[in-house]
């Protein structure tokens, strides 16, 4: 059976004790996700016309002609259909918190939105629509960033 989630690894990780947090971290290297080689390189651009190209139709295919196909040996189903989405993302008893585990890890016993589900979560996501306005949020940012762009370019 194939998992896609490695919550067995924090688990292992947590039974092993707390994570020394005095240690320096080693700086990040994006340049280090980067695909190198010739068939690294092919790979990553045949996926990435998988998902933006071929993904998209077949999931439309899908929503006709088998809209929640379920590959038992992968312990894995695609949901196609809003409602059906819906159902899934209402129901955190039965498919769980995507994030769950995670974001307790990261806060150290406690969580947030994204580790949540149910009323408490739809009681913080409240209060984030209420504060986070993203289209006028994005608009501000672009204003502000050519605004600085405008001036520097005249200073030159």
């Amino acid at each position: 059976m194939a998992f896609f989630k490695w919550f067995a690894k924090i688990d292992q990780a947590q039974l092993e004790g707390p994570v020394d947090r005095q240690a320096p971290l080693e700086p990040f290297d994006y340049d280090a996700l980067r695909p190198s080689g010739f068939f690294s390189k092919r790979l990553s651009g045949d996926t990435a016309f998988l998902f933006k190209t071929l993904l998209p139709a077949v999931l439309r295919l899908l929503q006709n002609i088998h809209p929640n196909p379920h590959l038992r040996f992968l312990n894995f189903a695609i949901v196609t259909r809003d409602a059906d989405v819906r159902q899934v993302l209402g129901d955190g008893d039965a498919f769980g918190v995507p994030y769950g585990p995670e974001m307790n890890l990261l806060g150290n016993g406690t969580t947030f939105a994204l580790g949540q589900d149910g009323p408490e979560h739809l009681r913080l996501n409240k209060i984030m629509r209420e504060v986070i306005h993203p289209e006028q949020d994005i608009k501000l940012i672009v204003a502000q960033t050519e605004s600085k762009l405008v001036a520097i370019n005249a200073a030159d």
